[in-house]
């Protein structure tokens, strides 16, 4: 399934993360060169709003730091493991 199925006709598609001009790592050619292929026919059909950029940071790193501070937000959930610091290169290579 992809992601033009799951998407109620007029609906928004936000997209969210990272993206690298390149990525010498994927697994194909498109996704090498940083092109990341997605049904847009099939979008337009639907009359979707695609939206995207960059989180911006600098502006919300403090804000965010402090509600760690005050209590308010608690990251830590989404911790699954505790590594050392120097196991970080092997662990990185093993689940990249």
């Amino acid at each position: 399934m992809d992601i033009a199925n799951l998407i109620n006709a007029g609906g928004h598609l936000g997209i969210i993360g990272v993206y690298p001009k390149a990525n010498p790592a994927a697994d194909n050619e498109d996704e090498k060169q940083g092109n990341i292929m997605f049904p847009l026919g099939k979008l337009w059909e639907k009359g979707i709003t695609i939206g995207m950029g960059q989180t911006p940071v600098k502006q919300l790193h403090v804000f965010l730091r402090n509600l760690i501070f005050d209590g308010k937000a608690k990251p830590s959930f989404i911790v699954s493991d505790r590594i050392s610091i120097e196991d970080a290169p092997q662990i990185y290579t093993q689940v990249r």
